[in-house]
């Protein structure tokens, strides 16, 4: 069976046509909001060791938690703070952070460092590692502590991002 000129003009366009639509439906839809999926992640790290009422206390008796961001990836501590406002999470650039780091034999590490805020106040710390998103709506987060790192798989259900899944990526 031969087909005809008009045939094969036809069949270009319609595979010029699926070849359009393809890459239409392959490219991403808006910006994912990375600082939202790392904010999430981190209260719901804490979130195992505080209940929901000590996390949304508006004058927590023992103090905000501030929280030292070393960040390498191109993200806004700022916005990440945003998202936690309503929390006792206080996030700042581990830039405006001091450290001190004592050497010696602490088991598995060799050298302890301890973050303060700008007040000089023990804080914690923690690094962004990657903030990965594969759509608008589903993104992986890894976050790096003091002998671990974990892996924290995010899903936005509207405006709320919410861990999904989290697992150890490595412990000391």
């Amino acid at each position: 069976m031969r087909m005809t000129k008009g045939e094969m003009l036809s069949l270009l366009v319609l595979m010029a046509g699926l070849g359009v639509l393809s890459s239409f439906a392959s490219t991403k839809t808006g910006t994912p909001d990375r600082e939202a999926a790392v904010a999430a992640a981190l209260k719901g790290t804490l979130e195992e060791y505080l209940s929901e009422d000590e996390m949304m206390d508006r004058d927590p008796p023992l103090g905000f938690i501030v929280m030292c961001v070393e960040n390498e990836l191109d993200l806004s501590v700022d916005r990440i703070a945003a998202h936690l406002s309503q929390t006792i999470i206080r996030p700042i650039p581990v830039a405006d952070c001091t450290s001190k780091t004592v050497e010696g034999d602490f088991g598995m590490f060799v050298a302890l460092t301890t973050y303060y805020d700008q007040n000089g106040e023990e804080a914690g710390h923690f690094k962004v590692a990657n903030a990965d998103c594969a759509t608008t709506s589903d993104c992986i987060v890894d976050l790096d502590w003091r002998g671990g790192g974990d892996r924290h798989i995010m899903k936005r259900h509207g405006s709320v991002w919410k861990t999904i899944r989290s697992r150890n990526r490595w412990v000391v």
